[in-house]
């Protein structure tokens, strides 16, 4: 359980961090993965968004083989940690789909317009002469 819970809290982390940064871009599709290694086992979690709501999954579990004999459990270990990888990588790609997204709506208002500097100065006029009054 303890395992668990830090996966949660990591993971929400960086689906706070993720929309705060991404603020203005829809990120209800967003789903962030995260492992643990708890009691010689791989844990996998998944953190999706919906309604409002954080749901986090365990989306597989798998043994850590504790002996060097154990060649099933290392190739089910390493064959989970490769469809992390994949999981990861689609993560990433979604962020910087949605980072391009946020991109392109700050700068769609903005024009960019080339105008030639041109200095032009005030006409010089000089001052009319006060006139002294009497006392």
């Amino acid at each position: 359980m303890v395992g668990h819970l830090k996966a949660r809290i990591g993971i929400t982390r960086c689906v706070d961090l993720a929309k705060d940064q991404l603020n203005g871009v829809n990120t209800s599709n967003l789903v962030v993965w995260g492992f643990t290694v708890v009691a010689r086992s791989i844990r996998i979690y998944a953190l999706a968004v919906a309604g409002g709501l954080n749901h986090l999954i365990l989306a597989y579990e798998a043994p850590i083989p504790s002996a060097s004999w154990n060649m099933c459990n290392t190739k089910i270990a390493y064959c989970t940690m490769i469809g992390f990888l994949q999981k990861l990588n689609a993560t990433k790609m979604m962020l910087a789909n949605l980072n391009n997204e946020r991109t392109k709506t700050l700068c769609c208002g903005i024009k960019r317009k080339r105008k030639a500097v041109s200095y032009s100065f005030p006409p010089i006029v000089s001052t009319p002469q006060s006139k002294k009054r009497k006392r």
